[in-house]
């Protein structure tokens, strides 16, 4: 769903129509929740010490107290869902009353809104305001100075430039910017990565994360700590920055330091899971906002020819063209759509590519859907087109269905099914250290993405197909 602009609030009645079609495709997906963590033969079978997962989040003697914390964390904040539950249910279902029920048409518009909307919009309002707090801003893990290096060991340009055309073809995606592939294999521009982190995700587990994304491409990542308060506070902050559409703390945080870097002509690749992929969709799109305003400022001041301000400037406009340096990488993302700038070259900006296993609940109800990878239940739609507006709810008529926005970048579907070497459930999961990581690492997943083919130095293990 496109980004609120504060100066455009998006009307209560998409909010409602859009938790209405987020309640349909988790009821519509909810028998999978038990293969979060992976399936039986994963978990109790013994098939995931066939393979090696370092740094795996359900190592319990790497972190067995955090693991402990993490219970305790979502058992002390289920209260909090059941207040929200039961503050949130009855408005909206109040609010549908008097807006979708057949009598409702025969009720006066004005007499409509007095009665049917107050309580639901007070209930979203302290919402949004209750997670405003600076508690939930991002916290860097590692200091930023050690982590701005020419890239390492780059693909050739032959290699990075077939990898990129394959991705934007299977994805249907206009071509991605010719920066993506240059900055690749150029050693003379500075480039940093970064990597915010899910749901329920103690510091110590993302900085495992980190070590394990060095292992693979040999870059140094910072990681963006998106912090958690316990399982239920985190699903508020979810619906708050997807069904709702408000930005939360970590989307300004991340914004503002990206925003800093791509000023600078630093290449940026962002990476995301779970949770996080719906705070990089965020992320890009306010990008996306800031860069559209630096456009009109450039040409407002040049008749239409760019400033020579020199990359250093803090007074330098964030414009579209920086945006060619940027990718993002998603795995599990629960975003509802990803957004995407087009140049006058045609092409497009930023570079974006996602990974999901079939099974995984989250990525069932964000990327896999959104993206059309898997069909979406019956009481959605979907269109091709990415909408410039909130999406299009189905009012009281037909049925009931919501438009979805469109999503920029093809999704590596790692699917259940004999992949070369590994079994049927092997790896099916929503875990990045656990599951997505060794499965790209075994050949089962993204062997024919763009990230590994341009990023990827570990020894690959074995060959699959994605």
């Amino acid at each position: 769903m496109p980004s609120r602009d504060a100066a455009h609030p998006l009307r209560l009645a998409t909010q409602a129509a859009t938790l209405v079609r987020d309640a349909r495709l988790l009821a519509a997906h909810l028998a999978t929740a038990p293969g979060l963590l992976g399936s039986a033969a994963w978990l109790l079978g013994g098939r995931r010490f066939h393979y090696d997962r370092p740094s795996s989040e359900l190592d319990v003697r790497t972190y067995g107290r955090d693991l402990v914390r993490i219970a305790l964390g979502g058992m002390l904040s289920l209260p909090v869902v059941v207040v929200l539950l039961g503050v949130l249910g009855p408005a909206l279902g109040w609010y549908l009353l008097w807006e979708w029920a057949p009598l409702a048409a025969r009720v006066p518009a004005w007499l409509r809104t007095v009665v049917g909307h107050p309580p639901l919009a007070v209930t979203l309002r302290l919402l949004e305001r209750a997670l405003a707090a600076d508690r939930f801003a991002a916290v860097s893990l590692v200091s930023p100075p050690s982590l701005v290096h020419p890239p390492q060991a780059p693909a050739s340009p032959a290699a990075a430039l077939s990898a990129v055309a394959d991705a934007a073809a299977a994805a249907g995606d206009p071509p991605p910017s010719p920066a993506v592939v240059a900055a690749t294999v150029t050693a003379d521009r500075p480039e940093v990565w970064y990597l915010v982190n899910g749901v329920a995700e103690a510091r110590s587990m993302v900085a495992g994360s980190l070590v394990a994304l060095k292992a693979a491409t040999g870059r140094d990542v910072m990681g963006l700590y998106n912090p958690s308060m316990g399982l239920g506070v985190d699903l508020l902050e979810c619906l708050l920055g997807r069904s709702l559409d408000i930005a939360s703390r970590p989307v300004e945080v991340i914004a503002q330091r990206l925003g800093r870097d791509l000023r600078q002509g630093v290449r940026v690749v962002l990476l995301a899971h779970s949770q996080g992929g719906i705070i990089a969709s965020n992320v890009v799109r306010s990008l996306l906002r800031d860069a559209a305003m630096g456009d009109a400022a450039v040409l407002s001041t040049s008749w239409g020819e760019p400033a020579p301000v020199p990359p250093s400037e803090t007074t330098t406009p964030l414009t579209t063209a920086h945006l060619a340096q940027l990718e993002v990488y998603t795995w599990a993302s629960a975003a509802d759509d990803m957004p995407h700038a087009r140049l006058p070259d045609g092409s497009t900006v930023p570079f974006c590519e996602h990974f999901a296993a079939e099974g995984d609940l989250v990525a069932r109800i964000g990327a896999l859907t959104f993206s059309g990878a898997l069909p979406a239940p019956k009481e959605v739609t979907r269109t091709s087109e990415h909408l410039s507006g909130a999406a299009v709810a189905g009012g009281g008529g037909g049925d009931g269905g919501v438009s979805l926005p469109g999503w920029h970048g093809v999704v590596h579907v790692l699917k259940e099914g004999p992949l070369g070497a590994v079994g049927r459930t092997d790896f099916q999961g929503h875990l990045l250290k656990e599951h997505l990581l060794p499965a790209m690492a075994y050949g089962a997943l993204g062997d024919s993405s763009v990230f590994v083919n341009k990023y990827w130095v570990a020894p690959r293990r074995g060959k699959g197909r994605d």
